[in-house]
């Protein structure tokens, strides 16, 4: 049997977890804070995904999305070019 939780209560409350996650994980690793995202998957493929980027005016956006399905495959060893100056073990 599911639990029904409150979508807007959930969100809240992922929002306030994952921007100390960033703030974390940022501060934990010295890592820029212009793009970051967090997933809070549930049952059925549901998720609350929060990312947060920084704009050109460097205002800080944050995007909140609920989705009913996710998917995520296995990570792939090596990096992505765009980011090799940026040394991080994840």
């Amino acid at each position: 049997m599911t639990i029904e939780l409150d979508t807007q209560k959930e969100t809240l409350v992922f929002r306030k977890k994952a921007l100390q996650i960033f703030n974390d994980f940022t501060e934990k690793n010295g890592l820029p804070e212009k793009d970051r995202t967090v997933i809070q998957p549930y049952q059925n493929g549901e998720s609350i995904i929060i990312h947060v980027s920084e704009d050109v005016t460097k205002r800080i956006q944050v995007e909140v999305k609920v989705t009913n399905t996710v998917i995520v495959m296995d990570k792939i060893e090596g990096s992505l070019d765009i980011f090799s100056h940026q040394e991080k073990e994840i």
